[in-house]
């Protein structure tokens, strides 16, 4: 699989928490007003990669429901919409295939319908098929292990599950659990924001 930039550090990083209706400054992007939905984090200027971290909270994989999520005011980089898996923390996560891990293989019974739209109605992204059929990657937790997330990469023919927000615009994140699964875990809806010096 492709070796993407979805390796956060959280261990070492000067933390800033930003919650609704915060405001701050920083002399890469300006003004950070960010008043939507979930919890904002800019890790600092010192963070290599991955500088913001947006947490929208969780949604339960095993019973069908509904999510919606207002986003506002991300600074302008680019961010990735990801589905972190709350799995325990671990050193080994195969990259591969589900079927290497036990833990994993809920996903090919779990349908998602995941759509990405600014204010005036225009989609950015939207998907709908099992969750096994996004790309997998692994992020780096505060405990220092990884857990699995799931996303989608841009390709010619179509959008992955990434956007640079416009300065001023809202978006609104919808999630739909189509098809539950009893035995599945919860995921934690986060955008990942990839700006860094390297």
């Amino acid at each position: 699989m492709k070796n993407l930039f979805l390796t956060a550090i959280f261990l070492t990083l000067p933390i800033l928490s930003i919650t609704s209706c915060s405001a701050f400054y920083n002399k890469d992007y300006g003004e950070i007003n960010y008043t939507g939905d979930g919890k904002f984090i800019d890790k600092g200027r010192d963070a290599s990669r991955d500088r913001f971290l947006l947490d929208l909270g969780q949604v339960e994989l095993n019973q069908k429901s509904k999510s919606s999520y207002t986003i506002k005011g991300l600074p302008e980089t680019s961010f990735t919409i990801a589905l972190q898996v709350d799995l325990p923390v671990s050193n080994n996560f195969p990259l591969e295939s589900p079927t290497l891990y036990p833990s994993l293989q809920f996903t090919n019974e779990t349908v998602l319908f995941l759509e990405l739209e600014d204010m005036d109605g225009k989609k950015l992204f939207s998907y709908n098929g099992p969750l096994s059929k996004l790309d997998r990657n692994v992020l780096q937790t505060t405990e220092g292990g990884y857990k699995p997330i799931y996303y989608l990469e841009r390709q010619a023919a179509a959008a992955g599950t990434n956007f640079t927000p416009k300065n001023k615009m809202t978006y609104r994140l919808n999630l739909s659990v189509t098809k539950a699964n009893q035995s599945a875990p919860r995921i934690n809806v986060i955008a990942i924001g990839h700006s860094g010096w390297k």
